[in-house]
């Protein structure tokens, strides 16, 4: 498939694959949506799983109309990281699961555009124009550490 996505901060169109893959014993597995993440999976039973892999983070937050002391019209923050982690994820009760997860964030981008007359500014991989941010970030790579509980459906 394709999708139109700003998973690595700024608005891109790309190839989707979805590949969902379980060993015979059940024990061994993947899920991957590339490229947007892929995992690999252990399952140690029914209940208890790790994953292991990468996903491709980001968003684009728009602020319309800036004060003219800026000089801009708008400015758009486009934040992008890429995610290698390790993520167990076990059943608590019924339908309640929980995730701790650990891995370490990548910084692929933390920059800011420049948005004239709301024309937004697409950047294909480097085909699309090429423009200069507003203002660039050199922000480092760090560790990260996430704990959830999730309502799972049936």
């Amino acid at each position: 498939g394709a999708s139109r996505t700003y998973r690595v901060g700024a608005l891109n169109y790309i190839p989707i694959v979805l590949y969902n893959w379980t060993s015979r014993s059940k024990t061994w597995g993947a899920e991957i949506l590339a490229p947007a993440r892929a995992h690999g999976r252990y399952n140690f039973n029914a209940r208890n799983l790790l994953l292991f892999g990468y996903e491709l983070d980001g968003a684009s937050h728009r602020l319309n109309q800036v004060s003219d002391d800026f000089g801009v019209n708008s400015i758009e923050l486009r934040r992008g990281e890429i995610k290698l982690r390790l993520d167990y994820q076990f059943q608590v009760t019924g339908f309640f699961w929980a995730s701790i997860q650990a891995g370490y964030r990548i910084n692929y981008s933390f920059n800011m555009d420049e948005i004239e007359n709301r024309s937004d500014i697409t950047r294909l991989f480097g085909l699309g124009r090429e423009q200069e941010f507003w203002l660039s970030n050199t922000i480092g790579n760090t560790p990260y550490f996430h704990v959830s509980l999730n309502f799972v459906s049936p």
